[in-house]
């Protein structure tokens, strides 16, 4: 079994039809064990958030508070999906601590309180914990190992805020290095005629990811085309 621990630079982009954007990054470190089925991912913390470029104030300061409480977990996967989570029962203490404290501060602000009551059924069981897991932008791209034909991506709160966009990427180039898939939809979803996405992976040396570049291009009737940009780049900074 063997070991690695990186630290990334996380962004994404939205860039919406009428010129405005929306910008997160983060800094996260990872770590990995491989077994013999899949590997072990352990998503240590996270620190440096900007939105924007600036630290988060108020209501996704409470976000940001609540997301760190999740930190450290351990998941493992296999075929790329998640198929068990480890320390959850710690994950839920942190994360309850944290609830009464932000309650305590804002007891009379009724949307914080009502965005807890939602984000707590994401801890209700193991299922929902995987489940809301598993449209993280980080455990769908990110692969110890080598990467699938086809890769299935869930785009949470795009191209509006509260629908996923699902996108099926096919592996189009592969070598010891470098990874592209891209794909091309023309399925009608509601209001979002089609989507086109892209994905390209730099690999280290050693066989993980370097540098994974991510792009989705989705058409809204009557509004245009929506944009979403992931990175995710190794880096030296610490968290």
């Amino acid at each position: 079994m063997t070991e690695s621990v990186v630290t990334y630079r996380f962004l994404s982009k939205v860039m919406y039809p009428d010129g405005q954007h929306f910008t997160y990054e983060k800094t996260e470190s990872l770590s990995w064990k491989v077994t013999e089925n899949g590997y072990l991912l352990t998503l240590h913390g996270i620190g440096d958030e900007l939105i924007d470029k600036k630290p988060p104030e108020e209501f996704d300061l409470i976000v940001s508070w609540l997301g760190r409480a999740t930190y450290p977990v351990t998941i493992e996967m296999e075929n790329g999906k998640i198929k068990n989570v480890y320390q959850i029962d710690d994950v839920r203490e942190r994360w309850t601590k944290e609830y009464h404290r932000i309650i305590d501060l804002y007891e009379n602000a009724g949307h914080i309180k009502d965005y807890i009551k939602r984000s707590s059924t994401n801890l209700a069981t193991e299922e929902t914990f995987i489940k809301a897991f598993s449209r993280d932008s980080i455990t769908q791209l990110f692969y110890v190992g080598e990467y699938p034909q086809v890769l299935p991506v869930m785009l949470d709160n795009f191209p509006h805020v509260g629908e996923i966009l699902p996108c099926k990427l096919l592996q189009r180039n592969y070598n010891n290095q470098e990874i592209y898939y891209n794909s091309e939809s023309n399925e009608n979803r509601g209001i979002t005629l089609s989507n086109k996405a892209e994905l390209y992976v730099k690999l280290t040396d050693k066989g993980y990811p370097e540098l994974i570049q991510f792009l989705c291009k989705a058409e809204v009737a009557g509004k245009g085309i929506y944009n979403k940009r992931i990175e995710l780049r190794q880096t030296n900074d610490k968290y």
